[in-house]
């Protein structure tokens, strides 16, 4: 990324993030046939892949909005082709949240066109640079999470969460009941 574009997006990213993060969030993941999995399986930061928006070590949680959402972004994996989903009731009012897309960006320019070519290039290839780019700007700005439109999913509006690092701690405590059949 050229500087003058990496400046304009913190720019961008400064004013449009907002402060709080609440409300029922959906985490999948997939079992083996015939496993009860616990809470913990849930809440664990398992993720050590890299993901659309972290690298690979990174802690980040990723959630959804609708079962919907966490059937079409959690496929069935060889030997894993159970869902289970675990409710969480996040309540994080100090937290720094990005929504993408957000009324405030016909304003974001920079971190519009950037966001547009990331999205381009992970639906086409699968290449997740640029959108793993735009979340180590967004953290750097001391951005939490992030909430965005699913590729998977036919809901509208922004039904998936990422969460980063300390955050991504705290969340993982506010699970609510047991892992249900998904």
């Amino acid at each position: 990324m050229l500087t003058v574009e990496r400046a304009a997006v913190l720019a961008d990213v400064l004013r449009c993030a907002r402060a709080g993060l609440s409300g029922t969030w959906l985490r999948g993941r997939r079992f083996p046939r015939g496993a009860r999995p616990s809470r913990a399986e849930f809440s664990d930061g398992e993720r050590r892949d890299e993901g659309r928006f972290h690298r690979a070590d990174e802690e980040a949680l990723y959630f959804a909005r609708t079962v919907d959402a966490v059937r079409a972004e959690c496929p069935p994996e060889e030997g894993r082709p159970d869902l289970w989903v675990l409710r969480y009731d996040l309540d994080l009012p100090d937290a720094r949240v990005l929504d993408r897309p957000l009324p405030a960006w016909p304003r974001a320019t920079a971190l519009s066109g950037i966001w547009a070519k990331a999205d381009e290039m992970a639906s086409a290839t699968e290449d997740y640079a640029l959108t793993q780019w735009l979340a180590d700007v967004a953290r750097s700005c001391g951005v939490d999470a992030l909430r965005y439109r699913s590729d998977e999913a036919a809901d509208e509006g922004p039904v998936n969460l990422v969460v980063w690092g300390e955050a991504a701690r705290r969340v993982a405590g506010m699970a609510i009941g047991e892992p249900q059949p998904g």
